[in-house]
């Protein structure tokens, strides 16, 4: 389990995902619905306690099997979001972050510190030499976490997220660090 506090005086925990944590994520992602819906494509499959339990056993398999690290933020003991280092690929030294956080935390670095402390995770752990990060061209907030933390932009995706906010697929950036 990891700790640290964030400039702003939070203490960050990172509960590594278990399924009694299933409720209170699946009431996080219920009262951010409309905020995360934007950006995130799963949101709208997510409609239950049950469907998160479900996932959470899932990610739990891949966390077994090495190819996913997901943690629970938890934020002066109350869950405020989700990190992780998904696609790790052992042969090649890779994998690619994701992350979400509830939107009343925004703007207190809680993320950009997380991401900090993920990246020493996706070092020191999985030996990864390349993290990568995908987020929408719309979504300035997750992309100024990315360039915060020292990842790169490396282009443009076209059409490359499915549609979320409309009928139209969206394009996304693609930024890349090397640790």
């Amino acid at each position: 389990m990891t700790k640290f506090m964030t400039s702003h005086q939070d203490q960050i925990e990172f509960r590594l995902r278990r399924i009694a944590d299933a409720e209170q994520l699946y009431l996080l992602i219920e009262k951010n619905r409309a905020y995360l819906s934007k950006w995130l494509p799963w949101v709208k499959s997510m409609r239950s306690v049950g469907d998160e339990a479900q996932f959470l056993q899932h990610a739990i398999i891949e966390m077994d099997a090495g190819i996913l690290w997901m943690a629970t933020i938890v934020v002066n003991g109350e869950v405020a979001g989700m990190i992780d280092i998904h696609e790790i690929n052992v042969q090649r030294h890779s994998g690619q972050i994701g992350y979400w956080i509830d939107k009343g935390f925004s703007g207190r670095e809680i993320m950009s510190e997380s991401l900090q402390q993920v990246i020493n995770i996706a070092k020191k752990k999985f030996k990864i030499h390349r993290l990568e990060l995908i987020a929408d061209v719309q979504n300035g907030a997750s992309q100024r976490v990315a360039e915060k933390n020292g990842f790169k932009r490396e282009g443009i995706m076209r059409d490359y997220l499915p549609p979320i906010r409309d009928e139209n697929y969206h394009d996304a950036v693609l930024f890349s660090k090397i640790l």
